[in-house]
Parts: structure tokens; C-alpha cells; sequence
């Protein structure tokens, strides 16, 4: 599988990995089908290269920049964004995205309290997208309205959320999110007074 520098359009989502662990090829090709922009962190570099996939942009820390340099020569031109704090890495990428007018980016990461937090530093213009081994989550603003298939299971990170719709709610996840499952296809429609995230599967567990 790899990523190619064919197409570079900010129209389409950059694709920024976190954590490959556990993730299904089968997602990994639909996410890299249009040869998007693609970064990662020094951590993933070498997981990202014996996939095949073309990299675009790197954040390490000063120290490693000339390693990695050395390694992705094969693979120039990339960029390298340094910062002495690997915490800083998803905000200073995500901002670089931003500043390049990027309008939506896919993350590969565990889905986390930590990432949402850093996530919703963010203005709602740049639409973000977070794949765990599982579920596509997106952030929403208040209301949400989607058509599912009927047996579909979905998770909302609010437990104040108002949910019309033929679902039923099922066990609390372990993670703490709030489980729900489609009876039959149709529309759903969530409301809450505050940002919430959904999550829905991508991938059969």
C-alpha cells in the first residue's frame, strides 16, 4: 500500500498518523485513495514506511531531525516540524494544516479525552475527523441529523444528549461513552445543549 504525490488539493483531507496500531488496512486504503497529504510523528515513521506510504510532513524534536532526514531521503522533499515537547506535536500539526488551508484532516489515533481537547482548540471551518481501530468520530456542534442502516451501533460522548430516531440504547461502552444501536434504517437526530462527539463503526469489530 502506499500514498502518492499525485494529487495535492487542500480540498481533500490530509491524513495526520498518530498511532497505526491495530488499524485495518482496508481503512488505511479507503484513507489513502486520493493520495493525501500525509503526516505524521517520528514516533510512527518507520510503521508508516514498512506500510508504504509516501510522507509528507514529520513533527520530532530537534535532536532527531537529522536521522530521520537520513532515513526518508528516498522519500524528499519532506518537511520537518520540530518542538521540544512531544505534547505539542498534534497542536503544531494540526496548526500547520491549518495555516496551509487544509479544510479537513482524517487522525489516526486513539480516541482520547486528550485529543478531543486539543482537537476542539480548533475553528469549526476545518472539518476533523479521528479513526480509532474501529469508529469514525467527528465533532458536533449541537445538532446532528444522519442517515444509519438498520443494525448499525453508534456512541455520543454526552450522556445529556436528546436522541430521536428508531435506536435503542445499549450498555455503556467501558470507555464511558454512550452507547446506542439503529432498530431500522432511517434518520437520526441528536441534540444537545453543548459540543458532543459521535462515533460511529467503520470497521467490524
Amino acid at each position: 500500500m502506499s500514498s502518492h504525490h499525485i494529487v495535492r488539493d487542500e480540498q481533500e483531507p490530509a491524513l495526520f498518523i498518530l498511532d497505526l496500531e491495530g488499524v485495518a488496512q482496508e481503512l488505511l486504503g479507503h484513507l489513502l485513495e486520493w493520495s493525501p497529504t500525509v503526516i505524521t510523528i517520528s514516533s510512527q515513521v518507520e510503521q508508516c514506511l514498512m506500510s508504504g506510504f509516501r510522507i509528507d510532513v514529520v513533527l520530532c524534536n530537534a535532536k532527531e531531525a537529522d536521522d530521520l532526514k537520513a532515513g526518508l531521503q528516498h522519500q524528499l522533499p519532506v518537511r520537518f516540524l520540530t518542538a521540544p515537547d512531544p505534547e505539542q506535536y498534534i497542536y503544531n500539526g494540526l496548526s500547520f494544516l491549518h495555516s496551509i488551508k487544509h479544510k479537513a484532516v482524517n487522525i489516526i489515533a486513539p480516541f482520547s479525552t486528550s485529543l478531543m481537547d486539543v482537537v476542539s482548540d480548533f475553528p469549526s471551518q476545518m472539518t476533523i475527523a479521528i479513526y480509532d481501530q474501529v469508529c469514525k468520530w467527528h465533532r458536533v456542534y449541537k445538532h446532528f441529523r444522519k442517515w444509519v442502516p438498520r443494525d448499525q451501533s453508534f456512541r455520543v460522548t454526552s450522556g445529556s444528549c436528546t436522541i430521536k430516531g428508531n435506536t435503542t440504547p445499549v450498555l455503556k461502552a467501558p470507555d464511558d461513552h454512550y452507547g446506542f444501536f439503529s432498530i431500522n434504517e432511517g434518520f437520526i437526530e441528536i441534540d444537545a445543549s453543548d459540543p458532543f462527539w459521535f462515533g460511529e463503526n467503520v470497521i467490524s469489530p
